[in-house]
C-alpha cells in the first residue's frame, strides 16, 4: 500500500474485500440451521446416535451455493469468511470450512443487494430446506440485518509450481515442450 498512490490503494482494498481476503461491512442476511433434536428411543429413552435430521455439509454448501446465485457479494459461516479457494467438507461427522470445525447452530450470514433475502426465499433452495425443516424437525430462519461486518477469510497461501534447480535432469521421452520460460511461476493444480 505504501508504493501505491490514493486511488490505486482504495481499488487494491476493493480487490481483496471481493476476493475475501479483506474485511466487508453492508447489509444482508443471516440464515440459522439447526440439527434437530436427537430422536428418543420411546422404549429406553436413550438418545439414538443416527439423527436424520442433522445438517450435513452438503447442505451449507448448497446453502452457500444458492446465496451466491441470488446475489450475495461475501459469505461466512459461524465467523469463517468464504473465498474463492473455500471447501465445506465433511469429516466424520464433524462438519469443517477451510479446515475449520463448525458447528450447530449454523450461523450464515450474507451480504448482498437489498432484496437478497427475498430472492433467497423464491428460490428452490430455501423451499426444499423447508421440506426438510417440516419432515426431520430441523430449524432454518432467515433475518434481514443492517450493518453486518464480515471478517477478512484466512490467506490461501497458494502455491506454484517451479523449475527443477537443476536444468539438466532428463525429460521423459515424448514429453511436451514447455512453452512458457522456465522462470515463470505457474499455478499447480492442487491450489
Amino acid at each position: 500500500e505504501t508504493a501505491l498512490a490514493g486511488e490505486e490503494v482504495s481499488e487494491l482494498r476493493m480487490l481483496a474485500a471481493a476476493a475475501g481476503l479483506g474485511r466487508v461491512r453492508g447489509d444482508g442476511v443471516v440464515i440459522e440451521l439447526r440439527d434437530a433434536p436427537p430422536v428418543v428411543d420411546p422404549v429406553t429413552g436413550e438418545e439414538q446416535e443416527e439423527n436424520p435430521g442433522r445438517v450435513l455439509d452438503r447442505d451449507l454448501q448448497i446453502l452457500v451455493n444458492a446465496l451466491w446465485q441470488a446475489g450475495a457479494e461475501a459469505i461466512a459461516i459461524n465467523g469463517q469468511r468464504l473465498s474463492s479457494t473455500s471447501a465445506i467438507r465433511a469429516a466424520g461427522s464433524a462438519i469443517l470450512v477451510d479446515f475449520k470445525p463448525v458447528t450447530s447452530p449454523y450461523r450464515v450470514a450474507a451480504i448482498g443487494p437489498d432484496d437478497l433475502n427475498r430472492r433467497f426465499e423464491r428460490s428452490p433452495t430455501w423451499d426444499s430446506f423447508q421440506q426438510l425443516a417440516d419432515k426431520y424437525k430441523m430449524s432454518i430462519e432467515i433475518h434481514r440485518q443492517d450493518n453486518l461486518t464480515l471478517p477478512a477469510a484466512t490467506d490461501p497461501r497458494l502455491r506454484y509450481a517451479r523449475p527443477p534447480a537443476d536444468s539438466s535432469r532428463a525429460e521423459p521421452s515424448g514429453a511436451p515442450t514447455p512453452s512458457r520460460s522456465a522462470a515463470s511461476p505457474v499455478p499447480s493444480a492442487s491450489g
